[in-house]
């Protein structure tokens, strides 16, 4: 009986931690002041990102990867931006009402969001080896 007790005990707790870790996510706010809070939000809700180069469509699980590299204010600099020359070497394609697209320099570690005219660089030196290794993939 204790066997079991403790058993249950156990799992109510793993659940509950489970529930618990799902519901906190990186913040945004910063993110979402600099580019706008409908480009984060479009962001958050899709399914797949396009690849410009190719127009290829990623599976899910790269698609949550760059979700999850973008998607955290940790990752960026907000108060700084290098004066060095932008040279893109991958773009992603974002579509929701409106259509969206980000573009990642590894060797400047910036990435460019574009919103229709409006254009916004953001340092992102804190996440530029996960941000090289995962956006690469999406092209092999």
């Amino acid at each position: 009986m204790k066997y079991i007790l403790f058993t249950f005990l156990c799992v109510v707790s793993a659940l509950l931690f489970t529930i618990n870790a799902s519901e906190t996510s990186p913040s945004t706010e910063k993110l979402s002041e600099k580019i706008g809070s409908e480009f984060v939000h479009t962001i958050k809700s899709i399914d797949t990102i396009n690849v410009i180069s190719s127009d290829q469509k990623m599976n899910a699980s790269l698609t949550r990867a760059i979700k999850s590299c973008v998607l955290n204010d940790d990752h960026f600099y907000f108060d700084k931006t290098k004066k060095c020359e932008f040279v893109p070497e991958i773009g992603f394609k974002i579509s929701g009402k409106k259509e969206y697209i980000i573009y990642a320099s590894y060797c400047a570690k910036q990435l460019k969001f574009i919103d229709g005219n409006h254009e916004t660089i953001l340092d992102c030196d804190p996440m530029g080896a996960l941000m090289e290794n995962t956006f690469k993939k999406a092209v092999q």
